[in-house]
């Protein structure tokens, strides 16, 4: 009887991507085929340089990581792998504060945005860190 449900469970999977074609989850292409040769991480500081919580401000990693790529979108700034320059990266720092103080409801003051960019270069693991803004 399992082996029914199983087979049956396939068969239909089987029928949907035949019947609906290019939608998830029924696409050709996998949604994670390739990675990018590089990874941002970005976080918060305060004035004496200590960590401070996105959840402070009613925010957390991945929507913050999502408002740094979709404001650089907005904004026409090509990004991704360091090709922000520094006054880009001033740009979209201070977009992602206004974000946060939205978020939050509150005026935010001292704080740096961070950004980490990883990448793979000569057999290593580099790691930059660049301050996008502070206030």
């Amino acid at each position: 009887m399992k082996k029914l449900r199983t087979y049956s469970a396939a068969l239909c999977f089987a029928f949907g991507a035949f019947l609906f074609g290019e939608f998830y989850p029924f696409t050709k292409f996998p949604m994670y085929s390739s990675f990018p040769n590089y990874s941002y991480v970005f976080y918060l500081t305060d004035e004496h340089g200590a960590f401070v919580p996105l959840n402070k401000y009613h925010s957390f990693g991945g929507a913050f990581s999502h408002v740094f790529f979709s404001t650089a979108n907005d904004l026409e700034i090509q990004n991704g792998d360091g090709k922000e320059s520094k006054l880009e990266l001033y740009r979209i720092g201070k977009k992602m504060m206004h974000y946060l103080e939205l978020e939050s409801g509150q005026k935010i003051r001292n704080i740096q945005i961070h950004r980490i960019h990883f990448f793979h270069w000569k057999n290593k693991i580099v790691k930059l860190d660049r301050v996008l803004y502070e206030n």
